[in-house]
């Protein structure tokens, strides 16, 4: 889930706006391939695919996010969110009062 995620979220936007559901298509269909096999093969409960699946999408998401504030810490202009929360403004640290000085 993690590195067919990743893979996704970096090729992703620099494909053609046509092709983008296919190219997400074929990832996704691997993953949820995957987590089948691994339930027919015995391998495996159904829990543990899905929180497999829910942790790699928490991950995925997590590491988004962080990226896309690091991105805007860094001085690179970030593409406006459709969907979902903005990152938090920086705070300056330096101007914290100090205790005890």
């Amino acid at each position: 889930m993690i590195v067919y995620g990743a893979l996704l979220l970096v090729f992703l936007p620099g494909g053609r706006p046509r092709w983008r559901k296919l190219v997400a298509a074929v990832p996704i269909t691997i993953v949820v391939l995957i987590g089948f096999s691994r339930i027919a093969l015995g391998v495996h409960f159904l829990s543990d695919v899905l929180a497999g699946w829910l942790l790699g999408a928490a991950w995925l998401g997590v590491t988004a996010y962080a990226f896309r504030v690091w991105r805007r810490q860094a001085g690179h202009p970030a593409a406006p969110l459709k969907q979902g929360l903005e990152p938090e403004p920086a705070r300056n640290w330096s101007s914290r009062p100090t205790r005890g000085r």
